[in-house]
């Protein structure tokens, strides 16, 4: 197991790093799919499509490298979209859920971690999954 300073070494890397595995998804995704990536949350929606015809669950759980940078630009989107978010890792709480994991956050009010949207979305099949629950999210805080 990795000590509380390799996890949290580990987690500024990973952050600092979220440009360069978006830009990498330009070499990864087709060409048409990765010019409609403009961060709206119906970019989402087209990404998901293409999410759902192209990989199973256990694909995209092969394909790391994929999933860590889809899980930047999922990130990234809910960030500018849900203007109270902030990068965090929980590194205090070895039995919190999310312990060690970079997720976004509004303090004692939503979760937001974006790796696993990435194979929950392929488990589900709705196509609207990622979009949905980031326009529940804006509705949650605008209501509160």
């Amino acid at each position: 197991m990795k000590s509380k300073q390799e996890l949290e070494d580990g987690y500024h890397w990973w952050i600092t790093c979220i440009p360069d595995k978006i830009d990498r998804l330009e070499e990864l995704l087709p060409k048409e799919l990765y010019s409609t990536m403009d961060y709206t949350i119906s970019s989402l929606d087209i990404l998901e499509k293409f999410l759902l015809e192209r990989f199973t669950i256990q694909d995209m759980i092969n394909e790391s490298e994929l999933r860590d940078c889809l899980a930047c630009y999922l990130g990234v989107v809910y960030e500018k979209n849900i203007s109270q978010a902030r990068w965090y890792v929980e590194l205090e709480n070895e039995k919190d859920a999310f312990y060690g994991v970079p997720i976004l956050r509004v303090p004692n009010k939503l979760t937001f971690e974006p790796h696993s949207y990435i194979t929950t979305l392929l488990d589900r099949k709705k196509g609207n999954l990622l979009s949905t629950i980031i326009e529940r999210h804006k509705k949650y805080l605008d209501e509160n």
